[in-house]
């Protein structure tokens, strides 16, 4: 996005979309650049700082230096409700122009418009025709020679155009030989870039009319924008919002917010600016605005700016824990501290599975882990779920099992994964096997005081994909999970955002 301020009687200069010396009061344009193959489209929005009503917007080359920036009629332009557009071929070379005009309504003293919108196609160079067929509009970025051949670049004596020309070099190669083909001979062209005609009328005020500095200035109202970020913008780390006013009413207080409070303190003058450290919000979506009161109290919003706050984390890592002493415990407990015992402990309460009857998914165990002293954020990520695994039967060897996980914060789940079919278990501790449960967190969950982070680990026959069972046994006693020890640290990343 380039931002444009214009002088009320300057001309914008040469050399496309620039900027010049504004005076007190402005006319804003703000230029956004999308490029597709084959063509760019550029979307301007006019903010209008001065006393006066803005009527028409000329969008073509540069008459002073004949540079130019629409060599070819635009492919496709719209415009907002109420104006007028045209497409000209100008009088001075062989180049279009495209005029937005409404004479009823305008752009008001301190109003904004937005809409205009042009597609530009890309060039393509030809072979020469005259000055009216030329297709190098700007200097070719790169040009390259086959070899024995050399080339000159120039502009056309007729028009403001380019021309390439190659020529063999003597002595090195004869040329092209009749019935012959030559390739190697490449140029690269730029996209030109559509500018405000040049001239005091670039932006037409008042129809067209010629301003002075004896006019007398309209009263207008206080208008405020969010510059940066834009809508729907992520952001993150500790970035600046800025913002603009216009009209003719003196701003003695303006005041950023963030979810409809505060954001920063008060300010009485430009540059209006605050820094807002995105690491201390939510990850998701947050709505910013601002406020400006004029010397008579009266108040103007900026529209409002929905962005979204996504910051890196680092997952911490949350153990299994059970009751010290009790190899089978009834309170399991999930927290951050690495387990330092030998002594492994296991989980296995649920009663036989079986294939038959839908083969229902049934609970090993569920932890759970304090949030309530945690500052307010979001659980935003998580990783493998890292377990070891055993049978709680020995006559259930061959077994295949499914295994499921799923995290939740104050009661919501999180996010959750399956792991299928899986085989090589046994009934000593000893040889429990080692897997890993992928936990994807689709969105992030409010977290903090009075929420409690919670583990659910179930079990079922093991299924293929298609819903088959897995081979093996079609029921057994159930699955066994061993954790809290120091050789069994079963454990869940977890990713919190403040």
């Amino acid at each position: 996005m380039v931002k444009i301020a214009l002088a009320i009687v300057a001309a914008i200069l040469a050399g496309g979309v620039q900027s010049v010396e504004a005076q007190s009061q402005s006319v804003e344009v703000y230029v956004s650049e999308e490029v597709s193959s084959g063509h760019t489209t550029y979307r301007y929005q006019v903010i209008n700082g001065s006393p006066y009503r803005v009527t028409s917007l000329v969008v073509g080359f540069d008459g002073v230096t004949r540079t130019a920036h629409l060599p070819l009629p635009p492919t496709s332009l719209n415009g907002p409700a109420g104006w007028e557009e045209t497409v000209v071929g100008t009088e001075e070379t062989p180049l279009w122009e495209v005029q937005w005009a409404n004479s009823d309504s305008g752009i008001p003293p301190g109003g904004a418009q937005g809409g205009f919108e042009i597609v530009v196609p890309q060039p393509e160079p030809n072979h020469r025709e005259g000055a009216e067929e030329a297709r190098l509009p700007v200097a070719p970025l790169s040009v390259a020679d086959p070899p024995g051949w050399r080339h000159d670049v120039f502009r056309t004596e007729e028009s403001a155009i380019w021309e390439i020309v190659w020529t063999r070099v003597v002595g090195v190669t004869s040329g092209i030989e009749p019935g012959a083909t030559f390739s190697g001979f490449e140029a690269t062209v730029s996209q030109p870039q559509p500018s405000y005609r040049e001239g005091p009328y670039t932006l037409y005020l008042d129809e067209g009319s010629t301003l002075s500095a004896d006019m007398e200035p309209d009263d207008s109202p206080l208008f405020v924008s969010i510059t940066s970020p834009g809508a729907a913008q992520t952001v993150s780390g500790i970035i600046d919002v800025t913002a603009a006013t216009a009209g003719t009413a003196e701003v003695s207080s303006f005041q950023f917010e963030l979810d409809g409070g505060d954001l920063g303190s008060p300010l009485t003058a430009p540059p209006y600016s605050t820094p807002w450290d995105t690491r201390l919000s939510s990850a998701g979506s947050h709505v910013l605005g601002a406020v400006a009161v004029d010397a008579e109290g009266s108040m103007a919003a900026a529209p409002a700016v929905q962005v979204t706050v996504l910051n890196a984390v680092t997952p911490e890592t949350y153990y299994l824990h059970g009751d010290e002493g009790i190899a089978n415990p009834l309170i399991l407990l999930l927290d951050t501290r690495a387990p330092g015992g030998s002594t492994v402990k296991y989980k296995d309460f649920m009663r036989s599975i079986q294939f038959s009857g839908g083969n229902p998914w049934k609970l090993v165990g569920a932890w759970m882990g304090d949030l309530r002293g945690t500052p307010p954020g979001s659980l935003i990520g998580s990783g493998d779920l890292r377990l070891w695994l055993g049978l709680k039967s020995s006559g259930d060897q061959g077994t295949q099992f499914d295994v499921k996980a799923a995290l939740s914060a104050g009661g919501a789940i999180a996010g959750s994964g399956t792991l299928l079919c899986v085989t090589g278990l046994t009934s000593t501790a000893a040889q429990a096997r080692e897997v890993a449960v992928p936990i994807v967190v689709p969105t992030p969950v409010p977290t903090g005081p009075g929420k409690m982070l919670g583990l659910t680990i179930s079990t079922r026959i093991g299924t293929n994909p298609n819903g088959t069972q897995c081979a093996g046994r079609s029921s057994a006693s159930g699955l066994r999970v061993y954790f809290d020890a120091t050789t069994r640290p079963a454990s869940v990343p977890v990713a919190i955002q403040p």
